[in-house]
């Protein structure tokens, strides 16, 4: 295939069906000649030649129900836009509401940026990172593609044909299926001891797989991602706006509110982990010309993945290499300019066969040098698709009577004979044509289903560990080993011999007291205090490394509110001791900012007043130390990145002076409450395997039907109800006799309880796939900013995995402490009201907001996720599982995180108690030190419908409401008494405890009415809550001991 105009073609595509088209049929304007008018307004007459080869990739790229039935000719008023994933969900749209200026403005403003580029290659990058953006922000309403079968937006459809443009030529399959993946990434994050070690190793995971592919994706567009979606991507944007800079001003604009300004902020900045260490790509032929200038030829039986790893790896030493060189560069510099930093290193060991008993500048530049490799290694898994055609044919042949057959029949049976290219199969013209197209469908499910994941599953049998591919380990081992004599070597976290030591109690900014790190682990902590080398690996300003310890973290909003409420523990202060005045939100957010990112200054500072400006806030030693001296006065430095926070940002480094005193111990009380446990969350979506093969749950008549009840409001008569009967039954005929050749899948989820194979719902087509990544891209977003506004870490958040650390409790003066104001624009005034009435914990809001997101139940619309810059449909085919474990701040994260991989395959595996049937969609909570038993439930507990999930009366309000009794009029052993009780209930009739459910119950009664504290707390509004939480009790009695228990475990973190 000759890349010669492939984006000429793509510019096409995105624009051969406007984001309108739906409006244009309402109103009986033809909207092909319209799309012509577009198309030759933006580029000019010689693109409307490719229209021709566009409509062959729009066929192929369709979902198998629009191919199946023909358009509708009369569009009502009224449309219902549907979830894929559940027809059950909608999104009701009044066409007669567009208006007609707002949609005049939207093709202004997209003509007006692209009229500032000349070439194809920008233009078509501004083009689709724009098109959508504009559209909701300028008109706001999502419009289906086809009003037929209403499952996916126009730009589901156009950027779903733009991606079949790489691999569909002059009438043929070809071009590449690409996999890229860096295994392992568990083990690498979790070698890390504190949050910014978890956080920088996770971040650079996702910045270096960018990097791996933006040069491809630059080359031959952002279509070319299949998964993770470039649609929203802020590591596709920074690279857009780092190409083209301008852009920033088309992205944003002065009318913006402050939430749409901090997620257009958000959306080309990519300053959290977000994408994921794996990514698909599906690539034209021509690529293979890229690639080979970079590599070497062979003539080896398997030389085309060779070159494709070749290539990659060859990025991801460069890539490894401009890190290492970038801060040996930066460290040069601060090691010869301050004296600050060369005093770090007083003190610290030099380690190689033994460790000396100091270091120095030439022996930190070994150590760095010793990680000139990258310390992971690259999977790469290729299909040539023009070769699997050739497979599919043979497969397809071998069926292709039967299913002629089975269609004809269908076609057959019903009350009129149906007519293909009337009444069914609008794109064909006879039976043949039927089968040409199918195909086509069947082949790009088969490719997607079947032959990808068998190849990615043989690249995968073969594994390095990541330990042997460094020559460090090897030789420093054998060394050691060869001449110890007591084998005591010092090890680092991640299991590589250390190379550096700081053997004294005294902690330095870099190391910990005690602590030793290879040369990996050494260049990864430095990496959070020169973050040049960051900014040149994705160009968007400053990176915010969080580097707050765990101590601080677990009570990071009592300290905030803390400090917000007494103003004389601290102020800010500019470079000649001014105080500046911060107010409201601002002074939250920028001492939220700053103690997330604060570490005792390296740099040596001109502050003149002598204040400590080497203050920890790390609070068990801060307590130490008050307990010693009579008053501390120490600086934080605002980190240089949070001025902008500021109404009027100062030129000069601003400090956050904190003044302690003991002399009435008022500050020492306070310190010695503060919270102590912080939580590690982590989250898996469920049944992935299943939604990427298009099953979704339930058969294909059972899907069709759902989606007929929505259509019925159209006024459709008999015949429309025949024609999708008849679909439905054609869908399925052929899937059941293709899936009779191969009914072993890889996937793991596609087998029924009973081993029985599931059948697809729906074929995998580009749209669907398009939809599921661009699902997976926005939950990922919102995920991201659930955490943060709840005073969270996020470690890695990739809309189906979520990792984060979070205080467990958030509680001043027995009073709840409010979420921050960014929650405000993602949730409903319902919902919102109830987190805010209920804040008692962090983590618990972060568990239920996330999963809430993850059936897009936040605000408005149900199973959607939308603001005034998007809108996705949500997963509601399958639920989320989250194992969650409250630990102590002094347990180490590594085990922490071994435990929380235990509690989440806990709440995969969880047994409905009646069927004992597995049932996913869990979680798992355990509190206590390290090993903590947890308890399992299911996340749906007490709802019939998955809309009920967002009601009051379900699991996340309910554990909320009754494990914060204590602070609404009942005695803080209110729980204890419970628990107490239940172990009796639990030891006196283990084998029937469900069948004293009943008497429990008035126990319950009796024991919260004997907790209440005085006779005045009965007419206190939360206890008024109590009848509507026993009742939620009575609803659930099977599961009534593990529910309490459950509950006990987030009431001792809220204590």
């Amino acid at each position: 295939m000759d890349c010669n105009g492939l984006l000429k073609k793509k510019i096409v595509a995105l624009l051969h069906d406007t984001p309108e088209k739906t409006w244009l049929m309402y109103t009986r304007t033809r909207h092909e000649d319209y799309a012509k008018n577009r198309i030759r307004e933006l580029y000019g007459e010689d693109y409307l030649e490719y229209l021709r080869d566009v409509k062959k990739y729009d066929v192929i790229s369709s979902t198998i129900d629009r191919w199946v039935i023909p358009s509708r000719t009369i569009i009502p008023r009224v449309v219902r836009l549907l979830n894929p994933f559940d027809p059950s969900f909608y999104y009701e749209v009044d066409i007669g509401q567009i208006d007609k200026e707002k949609v005049n403005e939207y093709w202004r403003s997209l003509r007006e940026c692209l009229g500032k580029l000349s070439n194809d290659r920008e233009r078509y990058h501004v083009q689709y990172a724009l098109m959508e953006l504009l559209w909701y922000k300028i008109v706001g309403s999502p419009l289906p593609a086809d009003t037929r079968f209403p499952t996916h937006t126009v730009f589901d459809h156009v950027y779903s044909t733009a991606s079949v443009v790489n691999i569909y030529h002059e009438g043929k399959f070809t071009g590449f299926l690409v996999e890229v993946d860096i295994p392992g990434i568990q083990n690498f994050v979790s070698g890390g001891r504190r949050p910014g070690d978890w956080w920088i190793r996770s971040w650079l995971i996702s910045a270096i797989t960018w990097y791996l592919i933006k040069d491809l994706v630059w080359e031959f567009g952002p279509d070319i991602l299949l998964s993770p979606s470039a649609r929203y991507n802020p590591f596709y944007y920074s690279t857009i706006l780092e190409k083209i800079p301008f852009i920033s001003k088309c992205i944003s604009s002065d009318n913006l509110d402050e939430a749409e300004k901090k997620f257009v902020k958000s959306l080309i900045t990519p300053d959290q982990p977000l994408m994921p260490a794996t990514v698909t790509l599906l690539l034209p032929k021509c690529s293979l010309e890229f690639i080979l200038r970079d590599v070497s030829t062979s003539d080896t039986y398997d030389a085309i993945r060779q070159y494709f790893k070749q290539y990659f790896k060859k990025r991801l030493e460069e890539v490894w290499k401009n890190i290492v060189n970038e801060l040996q560069r930066s460290l040069d510099r601060k090691l010869n300019d301050d004296k600050a930093w060369q005093n770090q290193f007083e003190g610290v060991r030099y380690c190689l066969e033994s460790c000396n008993d100091s270091i120095t500048y030439e022996d930190l530049k070994r150590i760095i040098e010793r990680a000139e490799k990258p310390p992971f290694e690259i999977r790469v898994t290729v299909i040539d698709i023009e070769k699997a055609y050739e497979d599919f044919r043979n497969i397809f042949n071998s069926q292709k009577s039967e299913i002629r057959n089975r269609i004809n029949q269908r076609l057959n049976g019903t009350k009129r004979k149906l007519e293909i290219g009337k009444d069914v199969f609008p794109y064909s013209k006879d039976i043949d044509d039927v089968m040409n197209d199918l195909e086509k469908k069947l082949f790009f499910h088969w490719l997607l289903t079947k032959k990808y994941p068998e190849e990615v599953h043989r690249v995968k049998s073969i594994s390095i560990d990541p330990l042997l591919l460094d020559s460090w380990t090897l030789e420093i081992t054998n060394a050691r080993y060869s001449k110890y004599s007591e084998k005591t070597a010092l090890t680092c976290t991640c299991g590589r011999p250390a190379a550096i030591h700081n053997p004294r109690d005294e902690p330095t900014s870099i190391l910990r007291s005690h602590e030793a790190l290879c040369p990996y682990c050494f260049v990864l902590r430095l990496l959070q205090y020169n973050t040049d080398a960051l900014t040149r690996l994705v160009p968007s300003g400053e990176i915010r490394v969080p580097k707050i310890v765990t101590s601080t973290l677990a009570a990071l909003p009592e300290l905030i509110e803390w400090f917000l409420n007494d103003k004389e523990v601290i102020e800010f202060l500019d470079q000649e001791g001014n105080k500046i005045e911060v107010k409201g939100d601002q002074l939250r957010y920028l001492l939220l900012e700053t103690l997330k990112q604060h570490n005792p200054p390296i740099r040596s500072t001109s502050f003149p007043h002598g204040y400590n400006t080497r203050f920890h806030l790390n609070l068990e030693e801060l307590v130490d130390e008050l307990q010693r001296i009579d008053k501390i006065t120490s600086l934080i430095v605002v980190p240089s990145n949070l001025k902008d926070m500021l109404s009027n940002p100062s030129e000069q480094q601003l400090y956050l002076k904190v003044s302690l005193s003991n002399k009435t111990s008022k500050h020492l009380r306070v310190l010695n409450s503060l919270n102590k446990y912080i939580v590690m969350i982590r989250a898996d979506a469920d049944n992935m395997g299943d939604l990427k093969r298009g099953a979704l749950g339930y058969s294909t008549r059972d899907y069709f039907n759902k989606v007929f009840e929505h259509l019925k409001i159209y006024s459709v008569n008999d015949k429309d109800a025949e024609l999708y009967s008849a679909a439905s039954s054609i869908i399925e005929s052929v899937l059941e006799r293709f899936y009779e050749s191969y009914p072993r899948e890889v996937s793991k989820d596609s087998k029924k309880n009973d081993g029985s194979q599931q059948l697809p719902t729906t074929l995998v087509t580009p749209t669907y796939l398009s939809q599921l990544s661009y699902s997976l891209m926005i939950e990922a977003i919102l995920d991201k900013e659930i955490i943060e506004s709840n005073y969270g870490i996020v470690i890695f958040s990739g809309g189906d995995d979520l990792l984060a650390l979070l205080p467990a409790r958030s509680v001043f003066s027995k009073s709840p402490i409010p979420p921050l104001r960014d929650l405000e624009s993602l949730l409903s005034n319902e919902l919102l009201n109830l987190v805010k009435r209920f804040y008692y914990s962090p983590a618990l809001w972060v568990w239920w907001l996330t999963r809430l997101n993850h059936w897009g139940l936040l605000k408005g619309i149900d199973g959607f996720r939308h603001t005034k810059s998007f809108f996705a449909p949500a997963l509601v085919a399958y639920g989320r599982s989250y194992g969650i474990a409250v630990r102590h701040y002094r347990d180490p994260l590594a085990k922490v995180f071994e435990d929380v991989k235990d509690l989440e395959d806990k709440a995969k595996h969880q047994k409905e108690e009646v069927t004992k049937d597995k049932v996913k969609d869990g979680v798992s909570v355990s509190y206590g030190r390290l090993g903590a038993e947890g308890v399992a439930l299911s996340n749906t507990l007490g709802t019939k419908e998955k809309r009920d999930l967002r009601e009051r009366n379900s699991l996340g309000p309910f554990v909320a409401t009754f494990a914060s009794l204590h602070y609404q009029g009942l005695s803080n052993n209110y729980y204890y008494d419970i628990i107490r009780e239940l172990q009796r209930h639990l030891d006196l009739y283990e084998e029937d405890r469900y069948l004293i459910s009943d008497p429990f119950m008035v126990l319950l009664r009796y024991i919260i009415k004997r907790n209440i504290r005085n006779e005045g707390a009965k007419s206190q509004p939360p206890l008024l809550n109590l009848k509507e939480t026993l009742e939620f009790l009575e609803s659930v009695k099977n599961d009534l001991f593990d529910l309490l228990k459950f509950g006990f475990m987030w009431h001792k973190s809220m204590r």
